[in-house]
């Protein structure tokens, strides 16, 4: 199951868990990363659009299972955020070399 991000107050617990537990996030594929919970058990995270354009996770972890926002997908946003940006970059930059 997946939950679309719609704020940040709707992440804040999850964001203070991963600061504190600080887990260790491993990029699979754009959009699919690793993540390390906190008794050492690793889950994917999936990072994807729907049709309106929201944007969508998913954590194979029980909370995430059951669509709720937990720190293993928060702990993944600012890694997935950068490479998004520099994606949209090199996409410019190919884009006025044309």
């Amino acid at each position: 199951m997946s939950y679309i991000l719609t704020g940040k107050a709707q992440l804040e617990k999850a964001i203070l868990r991963a600061k504190k537990i600080k887990p260790l996030v491993k990029m699979i594929s754009f959009g699919k990363y690793a993540v390390r919970g906190s008794k050492g058990d690793i889950y994917t995270v999936k990072f994807s659009r729907n049709s309106l354009g929201e944007k969508l996770v998913e954590c194979d972890c029980r909370g995430g299972e059951r669509g709720l926002v937990c720190f293993h997908s928060v702990a993944c946003l600012e890694l997935h955020g950068t490479i998004a940006k520099r994606r949209r970059i090199a996409v410019r930059q190919v884009e006025v070399g044309r």
